[in-house]
């Protein structure tokens, strides 16, 4: 019976029907011959602005009668046999195992236990796969992927400020350029001194323009803006204007 453990039990009788005390063995555990199942994959995410580590954590079901020997992990550049092994072949290196879950932090390539060294721009996704203790394995189930970006996004040009009477001032830059995730935001700082100090406004903006409201007449007011992209990068900030 699958999940059922069964024992030989050995005694000797000798010719004057003396008989012995009873040893028995370790027993043998009957396991089922289905496979487990890996049903889900999770990984740091769509962006990621470290190329030198990546992390995924998974769940798992166990059917009926069934233990889990291990999970084995692999990484490469698609989510398909073929491609999950071209960056790092199937190992047990640094695998937290639990009986339906797992997770692994991955800094360096088991082959050589060189740091690991991610291209920027690239997708990166991570292939799960349980064993059982009878040495079946699950079907592979991979992570949604993760994409390196470690581009720190630059504004490119000086600000152009545009002035009126009212009190009103527009800012206007040149959108920053960066890849791959492209430009979440800009930081703006105006100032009433050409060397930063003297801060009257702090701002976060989503598009390449800010208009101060409250400014004083005969006052020179100064900004400087900095990017911040989708994957987290945050760029230095430009001169003031």
């Amino acid at each position: 019976t699958t999940g059922s453990s069964y024992y030989f039990n050995i005694r000797i009788i000798n010719n004057a029907g003396l008989v012995t005390g009873t040893t028995s063995s370790d027993g043998v555990l009957i396991e089922t011959s289905s496979a487990p199942i890996v049903i889900s994959v999770t990984d740091n995410g769509i962006w990621q602005r470290n190329n030198h580590v990546l992390y995924a954590a998974w769940a798992s079901t166990i059917p009926a009668g069934a233990t889990i020997q291990n999970y084995e992990y692999a990484v490469g550049t698609g989510p398909s046999r073929t491609q999950i092994t071209t960056v790092i072949d199937w190992t047990t290196n640094n695998v937290i195992v639990h009986s339906t879950w797992g997770y692994v932090t991955i800094s360096t390539y088991p082959s050589t236990g060189s740091l690991l060294n991610l291209t920027n721009s690239q997708v990166y996704f991570i292939g799960i796969r349980a064993k059982s203790s009878v040495g079946i394995y699950s079907d592979i189930k991979y992570s949604n992927g993760t994409t390196i970006d470690i581009t720190t996004p630059v504004v490119i040009v000086s600000l152009i400020s545009n002035y009126t009477s009212t009190g009103v001032i527009t800012f206007n830059w040149q959108e920053a350029d960066d890849t791959p995730s492209g430009i979440l935001s800009y930081d703006v700082q105006i100032t009433t001194m050409i060397d930063g100090t003297g801060i009257v406004k702090s701002d976060n903006v989503t598009g390449n323009r800010y208009t101060y409201h409250t400014g004083n007449s005969g006052t020179i007011y100064y900004v400087r803006t900095r990017a911040r992209d989708v994957a987290g990068n945050i760029g230095d900030y430009s001169g003031y204007s």
